[in-house]
Parts: structure tokens; sequence; C-alpha cells
């Protein structure tokens, strides 16, 4: 089976209301758009819909900091000033 992978769209949202019920997360097609439609735009949103023959068989949802934020972009400075080979 080939899969497609996609960014979602808003219309996406009464398959992926139908995946979620299967997972005993019920919604309606109404609620999920209106969940999609804020996120679809933000940078660090991604939902990635996978399809099987132009039907949709699975998402994703991720949500997550930038790298550049935090004490991770501390820790990726720290690692440069190590030894070659000691950090792995």
């Amino acid at each position: 089976m080939d899969l497609l992978y996609r960014k979602a769209v808003p219309q996406d949202g009464p398959e992926i209301a139908r995946l979620s019920g299967q997972l005993g997360y019920p919604a309606r097609a109404e609620q999920i758009e209106a969940r999609l439609a804020p996120i679809l735009n933000v940078a660090d949103h991604v939902v990635i819909v996978a399809e099987a023959q132009s039907k949709l068989v699975g998402w994703i949802h991720a949500h997550g900091p930038s790298i550049l934020q935090g004490r991770r972009i501390r820790k990726y400075e720290d690692a440069a000033s190590f030894p070659k080979g000691a950090v792995a």
C-alpha cells in the first residue's frame, strides 16, 4: 500500500474525526475543523495526514517550542566545546 503524506487542511476534519473516534476520542467533524483552523498556519504546530488510495488512514499533530529557545541552544553550544568524540 502506497501512502501519501501531506499537511492537513480544514476539509480533512470529517476524516480526522472518524479516525479519532476509532481511537476512543469521539469528536464531530465541526469540532475538529474548528480545532484545526487556528493551528494550521502556526509555525510551532504541524498536522500531517496519511492517505492510501485517496482515503485518510492516519494523522499526527506535533507542537513544540523552537529549538532556538531556552536551554536547548545552550546545550548545543556547550556540546561544541567538548573534545571530539566526548559527546555522543
